[in-house]
């Protein structure tokens, strides 16, 4: 293995080690140029407490260089120009900075690290043994300061834009020589990226919104404040926190939002971000199995809803209430079951669905539900009560009937005196007379005849009490004629 290929590998190393500080490199004096001859001392700031023991080490072009912290450079050589790195015990290796060295008449000078936003000076500096005259400024090839004596140029809130195509032309005695700039420009912070915690979102969630953004390590102090917006509509105003939220989300709070960060007059807005509310799950609804009950059925109570594919299947818990009061406690089953149901079981019945994690709970509508008497019983029991009701009134009319029959016949009793009593009569029917001729005899008639024919019928019918009863022998009914 090669030097160079092990330095290298111990570079990348160094660069994926886990570290809680990056070291800064700084020039002292502040440019990234400077001419042979010239002298420098390069430091690597650690910018927290140093422990005693701290051991730097020093890379230039990624190769080993020092172990001091300091490195100081004595008649600059052009050799002396390339990108610097350095790292401390424990710690990340910083970034590479770049240094020139040049033998040109002229240069250009800027600071080792400009943000936008800050003041800037530039120098149009000559070599050190000779001395230098008027100065022109250029940007983009056009004058913005003719022929003047101060060699530097001062240049206010710098931005992006403004950092590159400046250019200084110099008299060095007698002749005229230019020197070209291109600003290392750095961003004072990054754009902002805004993010949500927890994600995804659900309906009950405390949410978090935040507006992230690094500011530069070579500028740690800067003091930035931070606006929040849900579609153009600002939510909350510039301030120095870097977080939105609000508590119990509701779908309503759903939208595009995104953030602004300002800081030494520059503003920089995050792209747009797409909160979306989720429903852990919908309304639930209250299902009895069966549909209707009776007395010593087994009643089910389904509480029934549809779980978002974003939770898990243990997400939801359950509960179940009669009029108010909790019958069945929350817990992962959906169900509620009666066995051998009685009618003090019916009421007013409901659910509640919770979410597990933030706790979201809903009800669903009421559901009256009446057990209704066994009624197996009385399918037996009322047929055979008509039925002896109905025997009992048969048996009353029949009575009826026969009462009123025997109060509507008054029977007379047969006198047997010139009757037959022959054994064929001895069972003589009771008899009504309903015609009767009587003939009065003449007042002159003979006594002996109106005794002989006082009491003489002419005919007599016959009404048997019971048609059922044979009709009586003819010759009883005229014995006595």
């Amino acid at each position: 293995m090669s030097p160079k290929f092990s330095a290298l590998l111990v570079l990348i190393i160094l660069e994926k080690a886990e570290s809680a500080l990056r070291p800064v490199v700084t020039f002292n004096p502040n440019w990234d140029k400077i001419f042979s001859t010239e002298s420098l001392t390069m430091t690597c700031n650690v910018r927290s407490s140093i422990p005693a023991d701290m051991i730097y080490t020093w890379y230039k072009d990624n190769k080993w260089k020092n172990t001091e912290q300091s490195i100081v450079i004595i008649n600059a050589k052009t050799g002396d120009s390339g990108n610097y790195r350095c790292k401390g015990t424990k710690t990340d290796i910083s970034d590479p900075v770049r240094l020139d060295v040049s033998n040109d008449y002229v240069i250009l000078q800027a600071p080792l690290y400009v943000h936008e936003g800050d003041n800037v000076t530039l120098k149009c500096h000559h070599y050190p043994t000779y001395s230098g005259g008027q100065t022109i400024f250029y940007k983009d090839n056009t004058v913005i300061r003719d022929w003047g004596s101060d060699p530097e140029l001062h240049i206010y809130n710098i931005n992006l834009a403004g950092s590159k195509g400046y250019k200084c032309t110099k008299k060095v005695p007698y002749s005229e020589y230019s020197g070209e700039a291109s600003i290392p420009m750095k961003e004072l912070f990054t754009t902002p990226e805004i993010k949500v915690t927890p994600f995804p979102v659900m309906e009950g969630d405390n949410v978090t919104v935040t507006c992230h953004t690094n500011v530069s390590p070579y500028r740690p102090e800067t003091e930035l404040q931070f606006a929040f917006h849900k579609a153009e509509q600002n939510v909350q105003k510039f301030g120095s926190s870097d977080q939105y939220g609000f508590q119990f989300a509701k779908l309503e709070n759903s939208g595009e939002y995104y953030c602004e960060v300002s800081g030494r007059m520059i503003v920089k807005r995050s792209k747009e971000l797409n909160i979306e509310i989720n429903e852990p799950f919908t309304q639930s609804e209250i299902i009895m199995t069966p549909n209707q009950m009776t007395e010593g059925d087994n009643m089910t109570l389904n509480c029934h809803t549809v779980r978002s594919e974003l939770i898990p299947d243990t997400g939801l818990e359950f509960a179940f209430y009669r009029d108010g009061q909790n019958v069945q406690e929350f817990s992962l089953f959906n169900q509620y079951e009666v066995q051998s149901a009685e009618t003090k079981h019916s009421g007013t019945y409901s659910c509640k669905v919770t979410f597990s994690t933030n706790k979201l709970t809903r009800s669903s509508k009421e559901l009256y539900i009446q057990i209704q008497g066994n009624t197996k019983f009385f399918i037996i029991l009322i047929p055979l009560a008509l039925g002896i009701l109905l025997l009992l009134v048969a048996i009353l009319v029949t009575l009826f009937i026969c009462s009123k029959r025997r109060s509507s016949v008054k029977p007379q009793e047969p006198t047997t005196e010139g009757f037959n009593t022959s054994s064929d009569c001895d069972v003589q029917p009771e008899i009504t007379y309903s015609i009767l001729a009587m003939y009065p005899m003449p007042q002159d008639a003979p006594v002996t005849t109106k005794e002989n024919h006082e009491n003489n019928v002419i005919y007599a019918v016959m009404n048997p009490k019971s048609r059922r009863q044979p009709a009586p022998d003819p010759d009883c009914i005229y014995q006595n004629i």
